[in-house]
């Protein structure tokens, strides 16, 4: 069974998105921290930078992490991968759970060369 308590931190920094979206690097100080490897469940924005030396710009990819059956486990568009590995570049960027969806869902289309 999922411990209600572990998504107060997803929707206390929710609450403390600047303007821009992201959460200041001094809100996590009343949330209790950042501890890189304790991820918490929620719904987030993770920034992928293009690689190689010309490369300028980033892709936003949704992210939610949740615990399913005792475990955290994380999509990463529509990839399962251990939420670890994204979890210090997404909390700064916490986003609703229709954010979530409607980007997810937009996702589905990227990429579609289908020009019927």
């Amino acid at each position: 069974m999922e411990d209600s308590d572990e998504w107060e931190f997803y929707f206390s920094i929710l609450a403390m998105r600047g303007e821009n979206g992201k959460v200041p690097r001094d809100a996590l100080t009343f949330v209790g921290g950042l501890h890189e490897n304790e991820p918490k469940p929620g719904y987030y924005l993770y920034i992928k930078k293009w690689e190689g030396d010309d490369a300028k710009g980033s892709m936003v990819i949704p992210v939610a992490i949740w615990r399913h059956n005792g475990e955290l486990t994380a999509l990463l568009g529509h990839t399962t991968i251990d939420p670890v590995e994204v979890w210090t570049n997404v909390v700064w960027r916490p986003i609703s759970h229709e954010d979530y969806a409607m980007r997810l869902h937009l996702s589905d289309f990227e990429g579609d060369d289908n020009d019927t």
